[in-house]
């Protein structure tokens, strides 16, 4: 059983005014088996989280164990993981054969034994027709099959991926991804895998962390970090297009509560604020954040026969595939909907929109926890 354990991992760059904290206390483990995410915006940490596990940084501060191993000032080498690159990182003079049968020279294994692992990983890759081929005949899709080949040849105890697929075209990156998914399952191998691309992260990964100026906003579960963000950033972050954020209070009058805000005030069910809030902070009114993804809030050309419905104008119309994306302005407020396909309204146009309530999330809007 090989587990990954990040206990109160830090990384610091440089001091004084030039320091900057790459990752911040960093706690989680990867279970055996598992494939884990790492998944942030540009500069959250998660490229550097991966090269400490690999041993190409040393943390500032904590301890990196593999499998009952603390291997935080090892070498990468001694840590027996593999790393499958953003680019492909292959030897140009060499043949895919002598590529992906590298690792296995470099430890002086027997001629046979190297020949007979390089074509069993070829065929589990489906690249066993290019062994004899270079690297400048093949496509994308092909280099970077033979670049897992030798990540694979070598039968790691962990499989780490910097962004194997960001140089792929989006048709290749979508194929590419449910065959690297599958291949781990089948392999059995614990990996780290790092992405910026949420689409993909939520289609491949076990669970995922979601990291955020260095530090762990939340581990979890595809659609629990979807369904139950866990703070503003992780319910702005997750989601494409993004959950729609309003900023308001939910207070309490003549025994009714109610979110009131800028563009949209309406009552709330008394049983969705319990023990969220105080009675005393209802009393003041308390200053949240109400978050609703884009199809939790319904667009009509007519108010219908909702109980709660707002009035707003088109700002614009987004078709994707058969699902009709209207933006529309409420007050200060631009919120996201979704219509039918036939929804046929114009810009600058009066529109209704409605609120799927089982749907509604709130947030402090100072912690900016979930509440």
């Amino acid at each position: 059983m090989v587990e990954v354990t990040l206990d109160h991992v830090s990384k610091v760059f440089g001091e004084g005014a030039q320091k900057v904290v790459a990752v911040d206390d960093a706690s989680f483990t990867v279970k055996d088996k598992e494939l884990i995410v790492l998944l942030g915006p540009s500069g959250s940490g998660k490229s550097t989280l991966l090269r400490l596990i690999a041993g190409l940084e040393i943390p500032t501060s904590g301890d990196i164990i593999i499998g009952n191993k603390v291997v935080t000032e090892l070498t990468p080498k001694e840590r027996d993981v593999a790393m499958v690159f953003q680019s492909y990182a292959l030897y140009p003079h060499m043949s895919v054969f002598d590529n992906i049968a590298f690792p296995l020279k470099i430890r002086k294994l027997p001629r046979e034994e190297i020949k007979s692992r390089v074509e069993q990983t070829a065929e589990i890759l489906n690249i066993k027709h290019l062994l004899n081929r270079m690297p400048g005949q093949l496509s994308g899709g092909e280099m970077q099959r033979v670049a897992l080949a030798r990540s694979i040849v070598r039968n790691p105890q962990v499989f780490l991926f910097d962004e194997p697929l960001s140089n792929l075209d989006a048709k290749l990156r979508v194929t590419t991804r449910g065959f690297l998914k599958r291949l781990q399952k089948d392999l059995g191998i614990t990996s780290i895998y790092v992405t910026h691309d949420q689409e993909e992260a939520m289609t491949i990964a076990d669970r995922i962390v979601v990291l955020d100026r260095g530090k762990v906003q939340q581990i979890d579960s595809p659609d629990a970090i979807y369904s139950k963000p866990q703070n503003i950033f992780v319910a702005g972050f997750i989601g494409s297009p993004p959950m729609n954020l309003i900023e308001g209070r939910v207070l309490m009058r003549s025994g009714k509560i109610f979110f009131s805000s800028e563009s949209v005030n309406f009552e709330l069910p008394q049983e969705m604020m319990r023990n969220k809030v105080t009675n005393e902070e209802l009393d003041k009114g308390k200053n949240v954040t109400l978050g609703i993804r884009p199809e939790d809030v319904i667009a009509t050309a007519t108010p219908g026969n909702y109980a709660r419905v707002f009035k707003g104008k088109v700002y614009i119309t987004e078709l994707v595939g058969n699902t009709n994306y209207v933006m529309v302005e409420a007050g200060k407020m631009i919120l996201r909907t979704v219509a039918s396909p036939g929804f046929r309204v114009e810009i600058g146009k009066e529109v209704y929109f409605t609120f799927d309530l089982q749907n509604i999330h709130f947030f402090d809007s100072e912690t900016q926890e979930r509440l």
